[in-house]
Protein backbone atom coordinates (compact mmCIF):
# COMPACT_ATOMS: atom_id res chain seq x y z
CA UNK A 1 0.00 0.00 0.00
CA UNK A 2 1.41 3.41 -0.64
CA UNK A 3 0.34 6.83 1.55
CA UNK A 4 -2.46 7.44 -0.60
CA UNK A 5 -3.89 4.43 0.22
CA UNK A 6 -3.54 4.70 3.92
CA UNK A 7 -5.56 8.40 3.28
CA UNK A 8 -8.57 6.30 2.07
CA UNK A 9 -8.23 3.81 4.36
CA UNK A 10 -8.32 6.70 7.33
CA UNK A 11 -11.68 8.11 5.36
CA UNK A 12 -12.54 9.53 2.32
CA UNK A 13 -11.95 12.84 2.99
CA UNK A 14 -8.42 12.53 4.16
CA UNK A 15 -7.69 10.66 0.60
CA UNK A 16 -9.34 13.28 -1.36
CA UNK A 17 -7.13 16.42 0.68
CA UNK A 18 -3.95 13.77 0.84
CA UNK A 19 -0.81 16.02 -0.52
CA UNK A 20 2.09 14.41 0.61
CA UNK A 21 3.24 11.94 3.79
CA UNK A 22 6.06 11.86 5.90
CA UNK A 23 7.23 7.99 7.35
CA UNK A 24 8.79 7.53 10.44
CA UNK A 25 9.25 11.35 10.62
CA UNK A 26 10.86 11.62 7.06
CA UNK A 27 9.04 13.02 3.79
CA UNK A 28 8.07 10.71 1.62
CA UNK A 29 6.84 10.79 -2.15
CA UNK A 30 2.90 9.62 -2.17
CA UNK A 31 4.20 6.12 -4.30
CA UNK A 32 5.89 5.34 -0.99
CA UNK A 33 5.33 1.32 -0.75
CA UNK A 34 4.64 1.51 3.54
CA UNK A 35 5.94 -1.20 5.39
CA UNK A 36 4.49 -3.24 8.62
CA UNK A 37 5.47 -1.24 11.88
CA UNK A 38 5.93 2.23 9.96
CA UNK A 39 4.50 5.57 10.78
CA UNK A 40 2.83 7.58 8.61
CA UNK A 41 1.33 10.94 8.79
CA UNK A 42 -0.73 12.19 6.10
CA UNK A 43 -0.35 15.74 5.38
CA UNK A 44 -3.81 17.42 3.51
CA UNK A 45 -4.82 20.47 2.11
CA UNK A 46 -8.12 22.62 3.32
CA UNK A 47 -9.84 21.58 0.05
CA UNK A 48 -9.24 19.89 -3.19
CA UNK A 49 -9.58 16.61 -4.78
CA UNK A 50 -7.81 13.63 -6.00
CA UNK A 51 -5.59 13.98 -9.16
CA UNK A 52 -6.70 11.73 -11.83
CA UNK A 53 -3.05 11.12 -12.18
CA UNK A 54 -3.60 8.57 -8.89
CA UNK A 55 -5.75 6.45 -11.26
CA UNK A 56 -3.06 5.77 -13.54
CA UNK A 57 -2.07 2.25 -13.46
CA UNK A 58 1.63 3.04 -14.04
CA UNK A 59 1.58 5.93 -11.70
CA UNK A 60 2.08 3.84 -9.06
CA UNK A 61 -0.07 5.84 -6.16
CA UNK A 62 -2.90 3.81 -5.46
CA UNK A 63 -3.05 -0.26 -5.07
CA UNK A 64 -6.19 -0.52 -3.34
CA UNK A 65 -9.86 -1.00 -4.80
CA UNK A 66 -11.10 1.33 -2.03
CA UNK A 67 -9.01 4.15 -2.88
CA UNK A 68 -9.34 3.45 -6.56
CA UNK A 69 -13.18 3.47 -6.18
CA UNK A 70 -13.12 6.19 -4.48
CA UNK A 71 -11.31 8.39 -6.35
CA UNK A 72 -13.31 7.68 -9.75
CA UNK A 73 -16.51 8.16 -7.73
CA UNK A 74 -15.12 12.10 -7.00
CA UNK A 75 -14.40 12.46 -10.42
CA UNK A 76 -17.09 11.11 -12.02
CA UNK A 77 -19.47 13.54 -9.80
CA UNK A 78 -17.23 16.28 -10.50
CA UNK A 79 -17.47 15.28 -14.74
CA UNK A 80 -21.28 15.52 -13.82
CA UNK A 81 -22.01 18.28 -12.06
CA UNK A 82 -19.56 20.05 -15.08
CA UNK A 83 -21.74 18.17 -17.72
CA UNK A 84 -24.76 19.29 -16.35
CA UNK A 85 -23.57 22.85 -16.34
CA UNK A 86 -22.61 23.08 -19.63
CA UNK A 87 -25.54 21.18 -20.62
CA UNK A 88 -27.59 23.77 -18.94
CA UNK A 89 -26.35 26.64 -21.10
CA UNK A 90 -26.63 24.62 -24.08
CA UNK A 91 -30.38 24.23 -23.51
CA UNK A 92 -31.35 27.81 -22.32
CA UNK A 93 -29.59 29.48 -25.39
CA UNK A 94 -31.26 26.95 -27.61
CA UNK A 95 -34.62 27.42 -26.01
CA UNK A 96 -34.25 31.69 -26.18
CA UNK A 97 -33.11 30.93 -29.99
CA UNK A 98 -36.09 28.60 -30.59
CA UNK A 99 -38.91 31.17 -28.64
CA UNK A 100 -39.68 28.62 -25.99
CA UNK A 101 -38.15 29.67 -22.97
CA UNK A 102 -41.35 28.53 -21.16
CA UNK A 103 -41.14 24.79 -21.96
CA UNK A 104 -41.04 22.18 -18.97
CA UNK A 105 -37.65 20.66 -19.01
CA UNK A 106 -39.37 17.33 -17.38
CA UNK A 107 -41.60 16.93 -20.75
CA UNK A 108 -38.26 17.44 -22.71
CA UNK A 109 -36.76 14.99 -21.05
CA UNK A 110 -39.04 12.18 -21.68
CA UNK A 111 -39.21 13.52 -25.27
CA UNK A 112 -35.57 12.82 -25.04
CA UNK A 113 -36.00 9.45 -23.64
CA UNK A 114 -33.89 11.00 -20.30
CA UNK A 115 -34.79 9.38 -17.16
CA UNK A 116 -34.63 13.14 -15.02
CA UNK A 117 -34.10 16.73 -16.21
CA UNK A 118 -30.24 16.31 -14.75
CA UNK A 119 -29.89 13.32 -16.93
CA UNK A 120 -30.74 15.20 -19.98
CA UNK A 121 -28.80 18.41 -19.01
CA UNK A 122 -25.59 15.89 -18.36
CA UNK A 123 -26.70 14.21 -22.01
CA UNK A 124 -26.55 17.76 -23.49
CA UNK A 125 -23.18 18.48 -21.91
CA UNK A 126 -21.55 15.52 -22.97
CA UNK A 127 -23.18 16.87 -26.75
CA UNK A 128 -24.71 12.77 -26.38
CA UNK A 129 -27.55 14.90 -27.64
CA UNK A 130 -27.11 17.10 -30.39
CA UNK A 131 -28.26 20.42 -30.86
CA UNK A 132 -30.13 19.27 -34.29
CA UNK A 133 -31.87 16.32 -32.05
CA UNK A 134 -32.33 18.94 -29.19
CA UNK A 135 -34.41 22.11 -31.65
CA UNK A 136 -36.55 19.27 -32.88
CA UNK A 137 -37.28 17.99 -29.57
CA UNK A 138 -38.25 21.22 -28.27
CA UNK A 139 -40.48 22.05 -32.17
CA UNK A 140 -42.00 19.05 -31.03
CA UNK A 141 -43.16 20.07 -27.95
CA UNK A 142 -43.88 23.79 -28.35
CA UNK A 143 -45.17 23.84 -32.07
CA UNK A 144 -48.70 22.87 -33.33
CA UNK A 145 -48.54 19.71 -35.59
CA UNK A 146 -50.22 21.66 -38.60
CA UNK A 147 -47.53 24.27 -38.02
CA UNK A 148 -44.44 21.54 -38.19
CA UNK A 149 -46.26 20.23 -41.29
CA UNK A 150 -46.12 23.39 -42.96
CA UNK A 151 -42.76 24.28 -42.41
CA UNK A 152 -41.94 20.58 -43.91
CA UNK A 153 -43.73 21.03 -46.95
CA UNK A 154 -41.77 24.17 -47.80
CA UNK A 155 -38.46 23.05 -46.57
CA UNK A 156 -38.69 20.26 -48.86
CA UNK A 157 -41.13 20.83 -51.35
CA UNK A 158 -39.75 21.88 -55.16
CA UNK A 159 -40.56 25.99 -55.84
CA UNK A 160 -41.75 27.08 -58.95
CA UNK A 161 -38.50 28.23 -61.04
CA UNK A 162 -40.18 31.91 -62.01
CA UNK A 163 -42.51 32.48 -58.95
CA UNK A 164 -40.60 36.01 -57.05
CA UNK A 165 -40.75 37.03 -53.26
CA UNK A 166 -38.60 34.25 -51.70
CA UNK A 167 -35.04 33.86 -51.35
CA UNK A 168 -33.60 30.96 -52.98
CA UNK A 169 -36.15 30.40 -56.06
CA UNK A 170 -34.87 29.99 -59.32
CA UNK A 171 -35.43 31.80 -62.59
CA UNK A 172 -35.44 29.74 -65.96
CA UNK A 173 -34.03 31.12 -69.27
CA UNK A 174 -36.84 31.16 -71.27
CA UNK A 175 -39.47 28.62 -69.63
CA UNK A 176 -42.50 29.43 -67.92
CA UNK A 177 -43.89 27.96 -65.01
CA UNK A 178 -41.33 24.32 -64.63
CA UNK A 179 -40.67 22.86 -60.39
CA UNK A 180 -37.26 22.92 -59.92
CA UNK A 181 -35.41 21.14 -57.13
CA UNK A 182 -32.11 21.17 -55.71
CA UNK A 183 -29.46 18.36 -56.82
CA UNK A 184 -28.70 16.20 -53.82
CA UNK A 185 -25.30 15.48 -54.90
CA UNK A 186 -23.93 18.51 -54.71
CA UNK A 187 -26.33 21.05 -52.38
CA UNK A 188 -26.02 24.10 -54.48
CA UNK A 189 -26.93 27.33 -51.70
CA UNK A 190 -27.83 31.04 -52.82
CA UNK A 191 -24.14 32.44 -54.20
CA UNK A 192 -23.14 29.49 -55.59
CA UNK A 193 -22.70 29.53 -59.46
CA UNK A 194 -25.40 27.02 -60.94
CA UNK A 195 -26.67 25.44 -64.30
CA UNK A 196 -30.07 23.43 -64.43
CA UNK A 197 -30.77 19.79 -65.88
CA UNK A 198 -34.18 19.49 -67.53
CA UNK A 199 -35.14 16.00 -66.22
CA UNK A 200 -37.65 13.65 -67.60
CA UNK A 201 -41.26 14.14 -65.52
CA UNK A 202 -39.61 15.64 -62.60
CA UNK A 203 -38.69 20.13 -63.79
CA UNK A 204 -35.14 21.02 -63.40
CA UNK A 205 -32.66 20.13 -61.39
CA UNK A 206 -30.22 22.64 -59.85
CA UNK A 207 -26.58 21.30 -59.88
CA UNK A 208 -23.65 23.48 -59.03
CA UNK A 209 -21.66 24.46 -62.54
CA UNK A 210 -18.53 22.53 -60.96
CA UNK A 211 -20.50 19.32 -60.01
CA UNK A 212 -19.04 16.32 -60.73
CA UNK A 213 -22.36 15.02 -62.25
CA UNK A 214 -22.13 17.84 -64.23
CA UNK A 215 -18.59 18.00 -65.53
CA UNK A 216 -19.07 14.25 -66.21
CA UNK A 217 -22.19 14.49 -68.92
CA UNK A 218 -21.73 13.05 -72.58
CA UNK A 219 -22.67 14.92 -75.42
CA UNK A 220 -26.43 13.82 -75.29
CA UNK A 221 -26.90 15.09 -71.92
CA UNK A 222 -25.16 18.54 -72.03
CA UNK A 223 -27.84 19.10 -74.53
CA UNK A 224 -30.52 18.80 -71.69
CA UNK A 225 -28.49 21.90 -69.47
CA UNK A 226 -30.02 24.66 -69.53
CA UNK A 227 -29.20 28.15 -67.76
CA UNK A 228 -31.01 28.98 -64.58
CA UNK A 229 -30.30 31.82 -61.84
CA UNK A 230 -30.74 32.41 -58.21
CA UNK A 231 -33.95 34.79 -57.40
CA UNK A 232 -33.68 38.18 -56.41
CA UNK A 233 -34.77 37.21 -53.09
CA UNK A 234 -37.10 38.54 -50.58
CA UNK A 235 -37.84 39.34 -46.79
CA UNK A 236 -38.30 35.69 -45.92
CA UNK A 237 -34.56 33.56 -45.79
CA UNK A 238 -35.30 30.08 -46.83
CA UNK A 239 -32.65 27.35 -46.07
CA UNK A 240 -30.87 24.33 -48.07
CA UNK A 241 -28.96 21.64 -47.21
CA UNK A 242 -25.04 21.30 -47.40
CA UNK A 243 -22.97 18.95 -46.12
CA UNK A 244 -19.79 19.98 -44.76
CA UNK A 245 -16.52 17.73 -43.46
CA UNK A 246 -14.16 18.76 -40.75
CA UNK A 247 -11.15 16.93 -39.41
CA UNK A 248 -9.47 17.60 -35.78
CA UNK A 249 -7.48 16.23 -33.04
CA UNK A 250 -9.84 13.69 -31.56
CA UNK A 251 -10.55 15.41 -28.15
CA UNK A 252 -13.45 15.17 -25.41
CA UNK A 253 -15.48 17.90 -25.73
CA UNK A 254 -14.49 18.54 -29.54
CA UNK A 255 -18.50 17.60 -31.20
CA UNK A 256 -19.95 19.81 -28.16
CA UNK A 257 -17.54 22.81 -29.28
CA UNK A 258 -18.88 23.01 -32.95
CA UNK A 259 -22.33 22.14 -31.76
CA UNK A 260 -22.36 24.43 -29.94
CA UNK A 261 -20.58 26.83 -32.54
CA UNK A 262 -23.85 26.31 -34.85
CA UNK A 263 -26.24 26.77 -31.79
CA UNK A 264 -24.92 30.24 -31.63
CA UNK A 265 -24.94 31.10 -35.48
CA UNK A 266 -28.63 29.85 -35.31
CA UNK A 267 -27.75 27.11 -37.79
CA UNK A 268 -29.64 24.10 -37.53
CA UNK A 269 -27.91 20.25 -37.54
CA UNK A 270 -30.04 17.62 -40.07
CA UNK A 271 -27.50 14.88 -39.92
CA UNK A 272 -23.65 13.76 -38.05
CA UNK A 273 -21.80 11.41 -38.80
CA UNK A 274 -18.18 11.12 -36.96
CA UNK A 275 -15.33 8.88 -37.62
CA UNK A 276 -12.19 8.44 -35.18
CA UNK A 277 -8.93 6.86 -36.04
CA UNK A 278 -7.70 5.82 -32.65
CA UNK A 279 -4.39 5.16 -33.85
CA UNK A 280 -3.95 8.99 -35.36
CA UNK A 281 -6.35 10.25 -32.38
CA UNK A 282 -7.84 11.71 -35.67
CA UNK A 283 -11.66 12.49 -35.82
CA UNK A 284 -13.11 13.09 -39.10
CA UNK A 285 -16.56 14.55 -38.97
CA UNK A 286 -19.50 14.93 -41.93
CA UNK A 287 -22.68 17.28 -40.64
CA UNK A 288 -25.51 17.81 -43.12
CA UNK A 289 -26.71 21.54 -41.88
CA UNK A 290 -29.50 24.26 -43.16
CA UNK A 291 -27.53 27.11 -44.74
CA UNK A 292 -29.16 30.12 -46.35
CA UNK A 293 -26.95 31.05 -48.39
CA UNK A 294 -23.30 31.19 -49.46
CA UNK A 295 -22.02 33.90 -47.46
CA UNK A 296 -23.55 32.07 -44.30
CA UNK A 297 -21.73 28.60 -45.27
CA UNK A 298 -18.05 30.63 -45.44
CA UNK A 299 -19.02 32.37 -42.41
CA UNK A 300 -19.70 29.22 -39.89
CA UNK A 301 -16.90 27.40 -42.05
CA UNK A 302 -14.28 29.69 -40.80
CA UNK A 303 -15.95 30.13 -37.22
CA UNK A 304 -15.41 25.73 -36.84
CA UNK A 305 -11.91 26.68 -38.24
CA UNK A 306 -10.87 28.84 -35.78
CA UNK A 307 -12.09 26.28 -32.78
CA UNK A 308 -9.22 24.15 -31.00
CA UNK A 309 -7.67 21.54 -32.54
CA UNK A 310 -9.81 21.86 -35.84
CA UNK A 311 -7.10 21.09 -38.94
CA UNK A 312 -9.42 20.76 -41.47
CA UNK A 313 -12.66 22.22 -42.34
CA UNK A 314 -14.25 22.39 -46.10
CA UNK A 315 -17.36 22.00 -47.91
CA UNK A 316 -18.04 18.36 -49.07
CA UNK A 317 -17.57 18.11 -52.84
Amino acid sequence: ATPVDFAYAIHTEVGHRCRGAKVNGQIVPLTYALENGQSCEILTAKQGGPSRDWLSTHSGYVHTNRARYRIRQWWKQQDMERNIADGRSVLERELRRLGASNLEQDKLAVRLKQESVEAMLAAIGRADIGSGHLAHAIADLSDPPERKDDEAALLHKPTPANRQGKQGDIKVAGVGDLMTRMAPCCKPVPGDAIIGYITRGQGVTIHKRDCSNVINMNDDERLRLIEVSWGSGGNDRRVYPVDIEVEAYDRTGLLKDITVTLSDARINVIAVNTRSDKNEHVARMTLTLEIADNAQLTQILERIGQLPNVSDVRRKR
